[in-house]
C-alpha cells in the first residue's frame, strides 16, 4: 500500500470544479490498527464519494509531517454526518450532461478580445505618462475564473488583471503621479481615492490602480466580472469587482 514502515495520511479534496477544491476529509493511518484496516478504510471512501457523483481527488502525505489531529474531519465523522445522519454535503454531483450557456463561446472570446485591448491601453498609458522611460508588462494571466468552481457554469463569474510598471529613474513621485493622473483623466477614466503615491481610477466597469515608489511606477488593471446566463439572452453579463 505505501512504503514498508512508513505511516501516512490521506487528504480527500472535493469541490464541484477540478481546479477549486475543498478539504472534505482525512484518512490517518496512525489511527488504524494495521495497514489492512487502514486500506479498506482507503477504498470506502472512495467508493463513496464515486456514489456521490462528486468531483474529488486524494493527496498522500507523510505522516510524520501531519499533525496527530488534523484540523479537519477524519473519515468516520465524515461518514457519520453525511452518510448516516444525512445531513447535505455543501458540493452538488457532476450533472450528467453540462447545460453550456447560450452566450458561453461568445464570452469567452469577448475576454479574450477586451483582455488583449486594456493591456494595450496599459501600456500607451505608461508611455504617454513616461515617454522616456521602458513601460515593462509583468503579468497578463488572461481571463480566470474569479468565482468559486459551480457545476451550474452560469454561476460562474470570469475576469482577467494587468500588472505593469515603469522605471521613472529619479523623477520625484509627485510628479509622476500628476503625470498619469492627467494622461488618465484624457483617457476617459474617472479618479477615485486620489492619494500622494496611489490611485484607483474608474472606466466603464473597469479599474485602474497606481502605486509610485522612488524610481518605479506600477499599475493593476482590472476588468469586471463576465458571467453568462443561463437562460436564453442576447449577450453576457458584467459587473464591478467588489
Amino acid at each position: 500500500m505505501t512504503e514498508a514502515g512508513a505511516k501516512h495520511v490521506w487528504h480527500f479534496r472535493y469541490g464541484e470544479a477540478h481546479d477549486d477544491l475543498r478539504t472534505a476529509f482525512y484518512i490517518d493511518e496512525r489511527s488504524y490498527p494495521d495497514s489492512a484496516t487502514a486500506q479498506h478504510a482507503l477504498q470506502s471512501a472512495r467508493s463513496a464519494l464515486r456514489r456521490l457523483g462528486v468531483i474529488f481527488d486524494t493527496e498522500l502525505l507523510y505522516a510524520d509531517d501531519c499533525p496527530s489531529s488534523p484540523a479537519v474531519p477524519s473519515w468516520e465523522q465524515f461518514r457519520q454526518l453525511h452518510l448516516v445522519e444525512g445531513q447535505p454535503i455543501p458540493v452538488r454531483p457532476r450533472p450528467a450532461s453540462v447545460e453550456v450557456p447560450p452566450t458561453w463561446q461568445a464570452m469567452h472570446e469577448e475576454m479574450r478580445q477586451a483582455d488583449g485591448r486594456f493591456r494595450d491601453e496599459i501600456v500607451r498609458l505608461l508611455e504617454s505618462a513616461f515617454p522616456e522611460f521602458r513601460v515593462v508588462v509583468d503579468r497578463d494571466r488572461g481571463p480566470v475564473r474569479r468565482s468559486a468552481g459551480s457545476v451550474d457554469w452560469s454561476a460562474e463569474k470570469y475576469g482577467f488583471e494587468i500588472d505593469a510598471s515603469c522605471d521613472i529613474g529619479d523623477l520625484a513621485v509627485d510628479k509622476a503621479m500628476d503625470r498619469m493622473t492627467r494622461v488618465l483623466r484624457d483617457a476617459g477614466w474617472e479618479p477615485k481615492d486620489p492619494g500622494d503615491s496611489a490611485l484607483r481610477s474608474v472606466r466603464d466597469q473597469y479599474e485602474i490602480f497606481v502605486d509610485a515608489d522612488p524610481g518605479l511606477v506600477f499599475v493593476l488593471g482590472r476588468s469586471p466580472l463576465f458571467s453568462a446566463p443561463a437562460a436564453p439572452a442576447t449577450t453576457w453579463i458584467t459587473e464591478p469587482r467588489r
